[in-house]
């Protein structure tokens, strides 16, 4: 019987790469596109994953804010243009950096977003920090 032909994603986690981080460079890449998956992109992706749970560790000390309205829906727009979750990534990172938006309320965001990404945005909560 054949062998089936090796699945590039169980070779880099048996490698060791951290499954999560393989799911980001997947989700960086706009749906029905093949996704590049080189060292490059995974070391990007890992760097981008460690910094936002830095980050939501942080946001997490600040007093809980509503999530802006306006933000929300359009990342849930850009989920329901065929699931651009590229689109929504960027969108996170203009939130990360908007020093207009409050902690809190980047921390409700990002919490709110992960239930859909599932990259586990809040493993370091609870955690050291710097």
């Amino acid at each position: 019987m054949p062998r089936p032909d090796p699945d590039p994603l169980d070779d880099l986690i048996h490698a060791g790469h951290d499954p999560l981080t393989l799911r980001c460079v997947l989700l960086s890449t706009p749906y029905r596109q093949q996704a590049p998956l080189t060292m490059e992109r995974i070391a990007d992706a890992a760097g981008l994953l460690d910094r936002w749970r830095q980050r939501i560790a942080d946001w997490s000390t600040h007093a809980s804010v509503p999530m802006p309205a306006d933000i929300l829906e359009a990342a849930y727009r850009a989920f329901d243009r065929n699931l651009d979750v590229p689109a929504m990534l960027d969108l996170m990172h203009h939130v990360e950096s908007d020093a207009a938006i409050a902690p809190g309320a980047k921390f409700e965001l990002f919490v709110d977003l992960d239930r859909v990404l599932a990259v586990d945005l809040l493993r370091d909560l609870g955690g050291p920090h710097p």
